[in-house]
């Protein structure tokens, strides 16, 4: 298994592979287990149901450090997980559209910065990891990589992305990338007190070749 460092320094590369068949969210997956967190079983139902995501925490680390104690592994599924999810955290919500999953908070304690409108953004032939940051930079959003205590991850040999997108909020603008990459979910959180930066985090994998 290679791994591989990408662009940012001191970032942690997380390497998910994919097992190879095709799930949907209600297919039956042990992909989550008692002693995992929420953020791998997010990432890892993702991985194994063919979907990609991102995730908007009120709070950073309110669901992704939670372990995931809640579900039996060999009956759970995404929507079940989503769910629970839910329920413990009753002012979140999820959506699933286009085989891309949010899990996202209905109350914030700033603004919605992800809900800011973009006119126009152009991506050309640069990689998943690159594209995130370029959106978000065109939005004025201060995202350190990975944020404290943070991951920050990438996937190597990223196939490079061009995009053009008209009228689209910043989160429809992170999910076409996702989309487009189709081996990633990005984690979003603010960090500071008065929410003007933010924790932008990515978790990626890659299909081995059979």
């Amino acid at each position: 298994m290679l791994i591989q460092t990408l662009l940012v320094s001191v970032l942690i590369v997380r390497i998910c592979f994919a097992a190879g068949a095709s799930q949907t969210e209600d297919a039956p997956t042990i992909a989550t287990r008692t002693d995992l967190t929420k953020r791998f079983a997010f990432t890892n139902y993702c991985r194994t149901g063919n979907m990609v995501g991102g995730v908007e925490e009120a709070k950073c680390s309110e669901i992704r450090d939670e372990k995931s104690s809640s579900l039996n592994a060999r009956e759970a599924t995404f929507r079940n997980f989503l769910n629970q999810t839910r329920k413990e955290h009753p002012t979140y919500a999820w959506s699933i559209k286009g085989g891309i999953v949010n899990l996202f908070p209905l109350k914030r304690n700033g603004p919605d910065l992800l809900g800011k409108k973009l006119e126009k953004v152009s991506i050309n032939h640069i990689s998943g990891f690159e594209a995130f940051f370029h959106v978000l930079d065109q939005a004025a959003i201060k995202a350190n990589p990975g944020g404290s205590g943070g991951y920050g991850a990438g996937v190597p040999a990223q196939k490079l992305i061009s995009l053009e997108l008209k009228d689209v909020t910043v989160r429809d603008a992170l999910n076409a990338i996702a989309k487009a990459d189709g081996h990633v979910v990005w984690w979003y959180c603010p960090t500071s007190s008065d929410k003007s930066e933010v924790m932008f985090d990515l978790d990626g994998w890659i299909t081995p070749n059979k």
